[in-house]
């Protein structure tokens, strides 16, 4: 249940990123003409992923949001990803931010590069209404990007939180930039040995608290991305020293907020915290908090965040 005020901001809004990525794919199409292009594929995130990312506390408005329209360009090889990111850098789209994940030696995370671009000025100043719309465009191997379509769901947008999950999807990462590394003639690589390792502390915390929330509320209702939900509420409960029992006693104490058709999960979790105990949430949470209309309406204690805390739909 994305807030209507939500809803409303992304509606108005959608014709102008719809233009701004369609002048985007075909610059890119045009730019990287000379290389070995699988395809250069484009989505526009969905107002579900949006609610949830602004209920994380890390971003203080929706303006802050860089990839609510994204291109990923696929190459053939490995060695021409990084080739494609400097063509593109020089083709007239302006680069807003240029993002590389730094990893460890042991860490097989995605990495590859991204750039935040915006249209071109000359363009700009023929369509004003379309300053300030970025879009993300991504970069990688065709051998990449099949691991990541095939194991996007599983990994990012699965409904457990399970710390085997994510060392399978680290394993087949590693396993795969081998064979990249292979075909590109890089040279030898080491693979390590498995070995079994223990969950972090974090991990199996936001798994509790996981289970808490699927007993809670109805699988109807969850939202789709069940491990971003669980690291949101994971964060609130470490900021007020709430166990994954405890959370299961305060939902259970607030059953009109868990039962409102009106309100999200996520919020209705936020609600009872702030019932609970809204100046240590405050005070301890570092993030952002989302208050919808629609929770403060139910919640009254929702009016007690103040305005620098609270996400904005600007």
């Amino acid at each position: 249940m994305v807030p209507a005020a939500l809803i409303t901001h992304l509606a108005q809004r959608s014709e102008q990123r719809a233009k701004v990525m369609d002048f985007v794919f075909k610059r890119l199409n045009a730019d990287l003409s000379e290389f070995n292009v699988v395809s250069i594929t484009q989505r526009e995130k969905k107002p579900e992923s949006i609610f949830q990312k602004l209920q994380t506390g890390k971003y203080a408005s929706i303006g802050e949001i860089q990839d609510l329209i994204a291109l990923t360009v696929v190459v053939l090889h490995r060695r021409e990803v990084q080739q494609a990111v400097e063509v593109v850098k020089t083709s007239g789209l302006v680069v807003i931010e240029e993002a590389s994940r730094v990893i460890e030696a042991t860490d097989f995370r995605y990495r590859e590069p991204k750039l935040y671009l915006t249209p071109p000025s000359e363009y700009l100043d023929r369509n004003t209404d379309l300053i300030g719309i970025t879009s993300e465009v991504q970069f990688t191997s065709a051998i990449q990007h099949a691991l990541d379509m095939t194991t996007h769901d599983f990994d990012y947008k699965s409904k457990t939180y399970l710390w085997t999950n994510f060392r399978l999807v680290a394993q087949l990462r590693g396993m795969l930039e081998l064979v990249d590394s292979i075909i590109d003639d890089i040279g030898q690589v080491s693979v390590p040995n498995n070995e079994v390792i223990e969950a972090p502390g974090r991990v199996r915390f936001a798994s509790e608290i996981l289970k808490v929330l699927s007993s809670t509320f109805s699988a109807e209702v969850m939202p789709p991305d069940h491990r971003r939900m669980a690291d949101t509420v994971a964060a609130w409960c470490t900021a007020m020293s709430l166990s994954p029992e405890q959370l299961g006693a305060l939902l259970a104490a607030n059953g009109d907020l868990v039962a409102a058709q009106s309100i999200d999960p996520t919020s209705a979790v936020l609600g009872s915290l702030l019932r609970e105990d809204s100046s240590l949430l405050i005070e301890n949470f570092s993030g952002q908090l989302f208050i919808s209309g629609e929770l403060e309406s139910r919640c009254s204690e929702a009016s007690l965040v103040p305005a620098g805390r609270r996400v904005t739909l600007v």
